[in-house]
Parts: structure tokens; C-alpha cells; sequence
């Protein structure tokens, strides 16, 4: 079984648009990758706000669990941000407004570990794979120029979080702030059996709110 956990798998992350904004995605493969972009606009009052990918397009392969690099400068480290087993998704959040706010960026996803039978010999009756976890499965926010937003996180059987609570609308001023999403396997020392092969969605929704007069 142990052998089972080195094989490659396919993790799929791929964008679908919500009813606010702006959806971005990208297709990974635990792991290939094909994006896609959708750019929509939401106006609020007289605030309006764009979500989009802001990268060229995904193709990564073989993507495996890994091990984060901690910061020892209060940046990403470099050995992250060229590591192949860590996806990078960049995204920018844009917009004019005649009026100050803040504004909001959410995360959802669904995701259902592999609950295939594998025969390792021939005759040999099939067994379910076994070890791995959702909560495996982990993701970082930073901003474009490498600057930390947060710890690291834990996927869920279903994601559904607020990823940027507050971020800032100045009146009469152009919107152009970029991140970058770091989703990847943790590598647990043990068997992830049960990773392999699944796929999930991740949505990027956004909102605008007027600041309080």
C-alpha cells in the first residue's frame, strides 16, 4: 500500500462563475492543469469590483505532497514559489468607485476523498486505499509581492470562507491589489492514499460594501 502513496494523481481546481463576481480558476493535476477565467462585474451603489485570474495559463503536472517552506523574512520563501508541487494562483481584485469601502473575497469548495479498492496482486481481492485526510490538503494567501496574509489553512469537506475580510475602496481612486493563492499536499510522513485521483472546485466570489457615512 505504501507503494500506492508515491503513484501521481490528478487534483483538478477549476473556476465556475458566481452570482456576485467574477469566478477565476485553474484545473491542477496530485496532481495536471488547464485554467480557465471568467471575469465578471458586481456594482454596488458606487462601488464596483472585479475579480480575475491573473496568471497565464495553468499546466502543472505531477503535483505530489510536499513541505512548506516557513518565512524567515516575513516573505514567501523562494524555495515555495518554485516548488512544482506547490500550485501558485494569482489573482487581482479591481475597480473605480466615486465613494470609499472595503471589500470582501470568498473561497468555496467541496471535496471528497478517493474511496477507490486497489488489488495489489493478481487475484488478490480489492482493499480501499487507505490514509490521507481532507484537512491535508492546505492553502496560503499572500499578497503579489510576497508579503504574508495569514497563517497556513485547512481545507474541509466543504470549504466555505471569507479569505479577505476587509479590503480597502478609496474614493475617486483606482482598485488594482494581486495575490496569490498557494494550494498544496502536506506531506504527512504517512500514507495519502486517499488523496489520489479526487477533484474539487475552488470559487473565488467577491462583494463591496460603502464605507459607513
Amino acid at each position: 500500500m505504501e507503494s500506492e502513496n508515491k503513484k501521481k494523481v490528478a487534483l483538478t481546481v477549476i473556476g465556475a462563475a458566481t452570482l456576485l463576481v467574477a469566478m477565476i480558476g485553474a484545473t491542477f493535476a496530485y496532481f495536471s492543469a488547464t485554467s480557465t477565467t471568467t471575469t465578471q462585474t458586481i456594482t454596488t451603489s458606487n462601488l464596483n469590483l472585479t475579480v480575475a485570474y491573473n496568471g497565464d495559463d495553468a499546466n502543472v503536472k505531477n503535483i505530489k505532497p510536499t513541505t512548506w517552506v516557513d518565512d524567515s523574512d516575513g516573505q514567501v520563501a523562494t524555495e515555495n514559489t518554485t516548488n512544482t508541487d506547490i500550485v501558485k494562483f494569482p489573482f487581482k481584485v479591481t475597480g473605480t468607485s466615486s465613494t470609499a469601502g472595503t471589500y470582501k473575497i470568498n473561497m468555496q469548495t467541496s471535496i471528497t476523498l478517493n474511496s477507490s479498492t486497489v488489488v495489489e496482486e493478481q487475484g488478490q481481492a480489492g482493499v480501499p486505499l487507505t490514509g490521507g485526510d481532507v484537512s491535508d490538503i492546505k492553502y496560503r494567501l499572500y499578497k503579489a509581492n510576497g508579503t504574508p496574509l495569514g497563517d497556513e489553512q485547512s481545507f474541509e469537506a466543504t470549504t466555505n470562507t471569507d479569505i479577505i475580510t476587509n479590503g480597502v475602496i478609496s474614493a475617486d481612486a483606482a482598485l488594482n491589489d494581486e495575490y496569490v493563492l498557494y494550494v498544496y499536499i502536506k506531506n504527512s510522513g504517512a500514507a495519502q492514499n486517499k488523496l489520489q485521483g479526487i477533484n474539487f472546485t475552488i470559487t473565488l466570489g467577491g462583494s463591496a460594501s460603502q464605507a459607513a457615512a
